[in-house]
């Protein structure tokens, strides 16, 4: 019984599913640089989304002058601006 030796050659590249240590480096960077775009985005539009219950320009129920002066009464004088 004879023994056949079957050799390919030498491999070039690298084995399919292995990746370098450059590579990986390189994917990791880039899913970084990615999330914190999406966390940047995602600031930014929920920073320029109106608030509609409030903030400027919004309705702020405080009561009627009667209810503050009765609470604070030196605001019927002016105070704390005069």
């Amino acid at each position: 019984m004879s023994r056949t030796n079957l050799s390919y050659g030498p491999v070039t590249t690298q084995p399919a599913g292995e990746i370098s240590r450059r590579t990986f480096m390189r994917r990791m960077i880039g899913a970084g640089v990615g999330l914190l775009s999406l966390e940047f985005l995602g600031g930014t539009l929920a920073f320029l989304y109106p608030n509609l219950t409030g903030g400027l320009g919004g309705d702020i129920p405080i009561g009627s002058a009667s209810d503050i002066i009765s609470l604070f009464p030196d605001w019927a004088k002016g105070q704390p601006f005069s």
